[in-house]
């Protein structure tokens, strides 16, 4: 969350040295978190997740390089974002009071939530790229690192739970 705070905040992701250390930390912190989750699941779901989170790549790298400039729909993501994580509290909150899991329900939202990680992936990659409605200037090539790392490593996660869920049956 410091991390966050740094490259999103405050100007120290803008300038060096200062930039790849928070660069450092961010992929240092991703690599425990992802090494942490996926112990927990069996080596195929995590191949398959891989795979699948390439290809997810892919395609959203093919989109960015489309015309469309999904830049401009960048506060409809964030209002469904927020929209999703209210829904996902209340469903976390019902589960911890009664006690059950209702994984078809935290399937469907994984399955929601990598959707509009998928969608912020384009948008980031297009930030990146530049020539749209929103744009990175050259100095903020660390937080642009930033951003398409941690989307990345959070789609594959999601893929990971997604496949964890339906493998439990």
């Amino acid at each position: 969350m410091g991390v966050n705070y740094a490259f999103i905040c405050s100007a120290c992701a803008r300038y060096p040295p200062c930039n790849f250390v928070c660069l450092l930390l961010a992929v240092v912190a991703m690599t425990i978190l992802a090494a942490f989750i996926t112990s927990h699941y069996r080596t195929e779901i995590v191949l398959y997740a891989t795979i699948a989170t390439a290809a997810v790549v892919f395609v959203c790298v093919i989109l960015a390089f489309t015309s469309f400039d999904f830049t401009a729909w960048i506060l409809y993501v964030i209002v469904i974002s927020v929209a999703l994580s209210v829904i996902i509290m209340i469903v976390v909150l019902m589960m911890l009071i009664t006690g059950q899991t209702m994984k078809p329900v935290v399937l469907v939202l994984l399955i929601l939530a990598t959707l509009v990680q998928c969608v912020m992936l384009t948008i980031e990659l297009q930030s990146v790229l530049g020539g749209r409605s929103v744009e990175l200037s050259e100095y903020d090539y660390a937080l642009g690192a930033f951003m398409i790392y941690t989307s990345i490593i959070s789609i594959f996660l999601k893929i990971v739970q997604i496949l964890g869920i339906l493998d439990d049956g």
